[in-house]
């Protein structure tokens, strides 16, 4: 049974284009369809998490805003990964992991279903189970929660994981 789903930011929640203003202030674009899956998801008692190696505000901000636990500039996410299992008693192979990048590697390959979105970086696809249709930013994290939410990735554990 899937029991929690982490997301990278940039690329997953965002279409991973960053507008710089002329104060040096950063924006992004992020889908509220997103918000929803994420919010029927939390209802639905699945433990969320945004992991992040960017360290821009908009990180907090949107995390808080979906009601998301975060860490944000993240250099190692591996360990805070395994942190963030460990302090939720969560095993591995419950969780599903979502990123798009070389940075995410290690984590798409230590959890149960690795995801990715359809412009992530080769080596990520290398390392995924599955890969969305939609592209981040535009209702890749619909997707997945929908997936979730529909038991449609509950075969990868084998049984029936109903419980």
């Amino acid at each position: 049974m899937i029991k929690g789903i982490v997301f990278d930011f940039d690329g997953i929640f965002t279409d991973n284009t960053v507008l710089c203003g002329p104060m040096g202030e950063e924006f992004v674009l992020c889908s509220r369809a997103d918000s929803l899956g994420v919010a029927r998801c939390a209802e639905a008692g699945i433990k969320l998490f945004v992991l992040s190696s960017e360290n821009a505000p908009v990180v907090a901000t949107r995390s808080t805003k979906m009601g998301i636990k975060y860490r944000k500039g993240i250099k190692d996410k591996l360990t805070a990964l395994k942190s963030w299992l460990k302090s939720n008693d969560l095993d591995p192979h419950e969780i599903i992991y979502v990123g798009n990048d070389v940075n995410d590697c290690t984590c798409l390959e230590h959890v149960g279903i690795g995801i990715v979105t359809p412009d992530a970086h080769l080596d990520a696809v290398a390392v995924s189970d599955y890969q969305t249709l939609a592209p981040g930013g535009n209702g890749a994290v619909r997707e997945v929660c929908d997936k979730v939410l529909n038991g449609e990735f509950e075969n990868v554990f084998g049984g029936d994981n109903t419980s």
